[in-house]
């Protein structure tokens, strides 16, 4: 089985979710954003995680690659499950759900 991570700076790195799914029989690879902006394929993944980072979803000016991020991330909750942690989880309401997206920060 295949995990695969988005990190988007060095100083948050993967923690023990890579001792966790090494333990539970996963082969890990990872995109390293301010390294590389190469994907997988979302056929080659069985679970995706996407790490936290100081950005928010509404910096693509700042940082374009959020922009690609985004269609991985949805192309992925199509089909495979995802633990995604920090601000990024809501990538997904941001783009499908953008009525919802406005409520949440409207209220909070």
């Amino acid at each position: 089985m295949q995990a695969h991570y988005l990190q988007h700076v060095p100083f948050e790195g993967s923690g023990s979710t890579e001792a966790w799914l090494q333990k539970s029989g996963y082969q890990l690879s990872g995109t390293q954003f301010y390294i590389s902006e190469e994907l997988p394929k979302v056929k080659d993944i069985d679970i995706l995680i996407v790490l936290g980072g100081p950005m928010s979803v509404n910096d693509e000016q700042l940082y374009p690659w959020l922009v690609n991020e985004a269609q991985f991330i949805n192309a992925n909750d199509l089909g495979h499950p995802s633990i995604e942690i920090c601000n990024f989880h809501l990538m997904g309401v941001h783009n499908y759900f953008p009525q919802l997206f406005l409520q949440l920060f409207s209220v909070a």
